[in-house]
């Protein structure tokens, strides 16, 4: 199976710098939240949202031990905030006269403080997870009730699955990349990556320009009311296998970069002095 003579994969991960075996994750300290109006108590919540957000991308722990040094920080967490701006969702939509702007939506983007966020770590009894990181190669199948497909960054099928995937690996700052359209007919993907010899499944992701692989199969169940995925690690000083049944698609997905990046975290940090 050699793609290496095709089209090479986009990065699915914003703000990395190259380097010999992965990339440097920058904005690790950047977090956005979903706020109703620019006061309190919503600003506050959107800076909750923040400080946890952050936590997760420079620890990779999810959930976070319970501990007096984090609930003081979301009792009071306008000093860990550096810098935040807000943008109006609905910019360009006139506001209507039983619409104030107290009502208004807008994303609440901010930068921790570094030296906080830090101490916050060591209080908690945490080791942050270095910066460089492996990139990850995502080849995951879908099969739902028109069929079996695998999921591509350009592909017509999986619009939902791969904007939770993204979205996912940004907030535990996991660089991915996807195969397209063209290395998925190359490739011979289909049907069943997961069951391909895991030598085989690291290769691909080598020939992906990826560190390692995850793989998985996401299957619609027989009622139609949730999905079953299951998962493997390949390729990495990480390793391991988990499934999940009976979810949404997004929790199933979601869960799936979560443990990676516990699994290459616990990895990492065991590396270090």
């Amino acid at each position: 199976m050699v793609l290496r003579h095709v089209l090479l994969p986009v990065l699915l991960f914003f703000g990395l710098t190259a380097s010999v075996s992965a990339f440097e994750v920058t904005g690790l300290y950047k977090a956005e939240a979903v706020v109703t109006g620019r006061e309190e108590p919503e600003r506050s919540r959107g800076f909750r949202e923040g400080i946890e957000e952050v936590l997760g991308k420079l620890t990779a722990v999810s959930p976070f031990p319970a501990g007096p040094a984090l609930q003081d920080a979301l009792a009071d967490p306008a000093p860990f905030v550096a810098a935040f701006e807000y943008e109006d969702r609905k910019k360009g939509i006139p506001i209507h006269d039983e619409q104030g702007t107290r009502d208004r939506s807008y994303i609440l983007r901010m930068t921790l403080d570094r030296s906080r966020i830090d101490g916050l770590i060591a209080q908690m009894g945490l080791r942050k997870w270095q910066a460089d990181r492996p990139r990850l190669a995502i080849l995951l199948a879908i099969r739902d009730g028109r069929g079996g497909y695998l999921l591509t960054r350009d592909g017509e099928s999986g619009f939902g699955q791969r904007e939770v995937l993204i979205s996912a690996a940004a907030r535990r700052g996991v660089p991915i990349v996807m195969p397209s359209e063209v290395e998925r007919v190359a490739g011979k993907l289909e049907p069943g990556v997961f069951a391909l010899p895991a030598a085989e499944i690291s290769r691909v992701a080598r020939d992906l320009d990826g560190d390692g692989a995850l793989a998985g199969e996401l299957t619609l169940d027989p009622d139609g009311q949730g999905w079953s995925v299951r998962w493997m690690l390949h390729g990495l000083s990480a390793g391991g296998e988990w499934q999940m049944k009976g979810v949404s698609f997004d929790v199933a997905l979601a869960a799936g970069i979560d443990r990676a990046a516990r699994a290459l975290a616990g990895a990492q940090t065991q590396k270090q002095p």
